[in-house]
């Protein structure tokens, strides 16, 4: 992994340690496929496999979700199963799409899972979050994000 990579995942272990030392009994820990963002030395589980597999016929492939944040202060969310590789090919702009026109671009959140499709989940989720929200993520301010969380649902119900 590249040195700047690097930087990033220690620092999230930093944050994820600081959360869990201070965690409120308030806070869920609830592990499931329904709530797939934690602060990352967490361990998924799933609690049931899905529709049409059969929970140990899936491969384990290490997978990532990651933030990328681009020259003009947007986000990029994505996923992949090689972290190093697919942040050069942003940089580079050899993907061509989103992160092409919007270089130079910097890892500003990553996170490993077990499974790819648990990945594409969190990258799906992440996608529909606000932008206010997205920055407690990089931030790994937990209790932000259960509060914006809550704060959409009252507006939807």
């Amino acid at each position: 992994m590249t040195l700047a990579i690097r930087a990033v995942l220690k620092g999230m272990e930093k944050k994820s340690a600081e959360f869990l030392a201070g965690a409120e009994s308030s806070i869920s820990t609830r592990r499931s496929s329904a709530s797939c963002l934690r602060p990352p030395t967490c361990v998924m589980l799933r609690s049931r496999p899905r529709r049409g597999r059969r929970l140990e016929a899936r491969t384990r492939m290490p997978s990532w979700a990651y933030m990328l944040l681009c020259a003009d202060s947007s986000f990029y969310t994505g996923c992949t199963t090689d972290l190093d590789t697919r942040f050069g090919r942003h940089q580079a702009g050899t993907l061509g799409g989103y992160t092409a026109i919007r270089r130079p671009v910097e890892l500003v959140w990553a996170e490993e899972f077990q499974h790819i499709d648990d990945a594409i989940a969190a990258e799906r989720r992440i996608k529909g979050w606000s932008r206010a929200k997205k920055k407690a993520l990089v931030a790994g301010d937990w209790p932000a994000i259960q509060r914006l969380a809550s704060r959409a649902k009252d507006k939807a119900g």
